[in-house]
């Protein structure tokens, strides 16, 4: 689409949106800063329209954790799967294997139901 030359056909993406405030400078700063953090996910699907941020966020070495909340819909059904497909998108093939370790499992994991 950029190609095309056309401005009205992206100008919703948000990677222009991010230069609307200074937040996304803040967050590269912090992640350029190379301390040690975790992330903690609520509420938010981590669908491919944030993969540029969320790639940079979760494919670094100095990302220790990814804490998901997920939502519990009840008979034993929840969207953490979901979530965690939707998170390993944003990592590239070779970092597959630093994603399963990242991603805290299930059985250590916390709904939204119950903090809500």
């Amino acid at each position: 689409m950029e190609r095309l030359n056309n401005n009205d056909l992206i100008k919703i993406f948000k990677s222009f949106s991010y230069l609307r405030t200074k937040n996304y400078g803040e967050l590269v700063r912090f992640l350029n800063f190379n301390a040690d953090y975790e992330v903690f996910v609520l509420g938010h699907s981590c669908g491919i329209s944030d993969r540029v941020l969320l790639s940079n966020v979760f494919d670094r070495k100095n990302c220790k954790k990814i804490n998901l909340f997920y939502y519990d819909m009840g008979d034993k059904k929840n969207d953490f799967i979901e979530k965690v497909q939707e998170v390993s998108r944003h990592f590239k093939p070779e970092s597959k294997n630093e994603m399963r370790e990242k991603i805290r499992p299930f059985s250590e994991s916390v709904s939204l139901n119950n903090i809500l």
